[in-house]
């Protein structure tokens, strides 16, 4: 189980690519729809990686920057908590 916030994949293939993609493990990735920090190609290209290398759940929350929001951490909690709940 993996939780991006606010953050990007690389720009270049990193080593255990392949082994993350056969594993597709559980991601959350939310971050704001008004986030000046992390630039449109970083986005794309985190929005083209992650969907076949993991069980995306993806998150935009409109009017937030570059920041975790309550909604965020809610949703979060929520990921986290079905996570562990299906591993039991």
């Amino acid at each position: 189980m993996r939780v991006i916030l606010g953050g990007f994949v690389l720009g270049a293939p990193q080593p255990g690519d392949g082994d993350i993609a056969e594993k597709r493990p559980p991601v959350f990735w939310g971050r704001g729809a008004e986030d000046r920090v992390i630039g449109v190609p970083a986005i794309d290209r985190t929005a083209d990686f992650l969907p076949g290398h993991s069980t995306l759940v993806e998150r935009i929350y409109p009017g937030l920057a570059h920041g975790i929001s309550k909604s965020e951490l809610d949703d979060v909690s929520a990921f986290i908590a079905a996570q562990l709940a299906g591993d039991s």
